[in-house]
């Protein structure tokens, strides 16, 4: 029978029942295991980030997926503050340290640019990505980005999800 005409898979069942599981390495030897728990510290909980400010542009708050970005972060009790032009401002602080503190701490709600609705290339593999976001809020010290970027770095969160996926679908139609 081929997978074409077996029907939908069950994502909740296993695809191979009654079956031995493979052993660990490609060469089909047993490969002896340890517990090597008590080695590793316990884990922590993940941290979530939390933005300290929220902006949003009119155009995003015109879209649904971003008027509904905008309430989540309200029940989060986050203020969104609604800019009057569609351009992300009042990042700038006193000292670069300053912008760079705010602008990390900052989530932008957006309307992505029209070469973000696009499948961009991942060179040089054959992959491609869709972005829905854009930024980082972390703070990693090894990050050769944060100096080679222009302007702030504040987090943009695309607010036109549905334009940016109904671009996709001429692509990834199947015949």
């Amino acid at each position: 029978m081929s997978r074409d005409d077996a029907g939908p898979v069950d994502v909740d069942q296993p695809l191979a029942v009654g079956v031995p599981p493979a052993p660990h390495d490609a060469s089909g030897e047993r490969v002896p295991t340890r517990d090597l728990s008590g080695l590793a510290p316990p884990p922590r909980p993940a941290r979530r980030w939390t933005p300290k400010r929220v902006v949003a542009t009119p155009a995003a708050l015109e879209h649904p997926h971003g008027r509904r970005i905008a309430e989540r972060v309200a029940a989060l009790g986050i203020e969104v503050e609604r800019l009057r032009g569609n351009r992300v401002t009042g990042l700038r602080g006193e000292t670069a340290r300053e912008t760079y503190a705010r602008a990390k701490s900052t989530l932008a709600i957006v309307v992505s640019p029209p070469s973000r609705r696009r499948l961009q290339p991942i060179a040089p593999s054959a992959d491609w990505r869709v972005d829905l976001a854009e930024g980082c809020p972390a703070h990693c010290q090894y990050c050769y980005l944060a100096g080679s970027l222009t302007g702030p770095p504040v987090t943009r969160v695309y607010a036109d999800l549905d334009d940016i996926l109904d671009g996709l679908a001429a692509v990834l139609v199947r015949p």
